[in-house]
């Protein structure tokens, strides 16, 4: 993963940005991931970093719901942070494109089946992290990102610091 093509930027925030790239892994073969990159600003940000890192980790040891950690690399000027791609958006994006397609309340019992899932996923996920020691601290609609088997009520959880 020392070189990632880009192929779209996803978003940014006070954490840094996130970017969709493709890598080439050990055999050859590429592979799509997400790329967190924030500012190597010192000890304070590679230690928040470090945090992440190792919170992913234990995390995605108790539970099959949590994005994979492939790697975390210190450049000069930035810290980068590769997962598993969630290919499905956050929850928040898709809570609002629902409240866009029917915004009237009575209009939207098809979307309890999914929050159900992405609730129970995101229990479990939090479940496992908590059994390792560690708390989330930022949990919102943002950070629960929803992987491609989403449909069939699988979401992704991102632990973030």
């Amino acid at each position: 993963m020392r070189s990632a093509e880009l192929v779209k930027h996803i978003g940014s925030g006070a954490f840094g940005s996130v970017d969709l790239v493709d890598v080439t892994r050990p055999d050859g073969s590429l592979a799509r991931v997400a790329r967190k990159t924030q500012l190597n600003s010192g000890e304070a940000s590679a230690r928040l970093v470090n945090q992440e890192a190792r919170g992913m980790s234990l995390a995605a040891e108790g539970s099959p719901f949590v994005l994979k950690m492939l790697g975390a690399f210190k450049r000069a000027t930035t810290l980068e942070l590769f997962t598993e791609y969630a290919e499905g958006g956050s929850l928040d994006q898709k809570l609002d494109a629902a409240y866009r397609r029917c915004p009237q309340r009575d209009e939207r019992p098809h979307l309890l089946l999914p929050l159900r899932r992405v609730a129970f996923c995101t229990l479990h996920a939090l479940s496992g992290l908590h059994a390792r020691g560690m708390a989330h601290l930022d949990i919102k609609p943002d950070n629960l990102l929803l992987g491609g088997a989403y449909a069939h009520g699988s979401a992704t959880y991102l632990p973030a610091g």
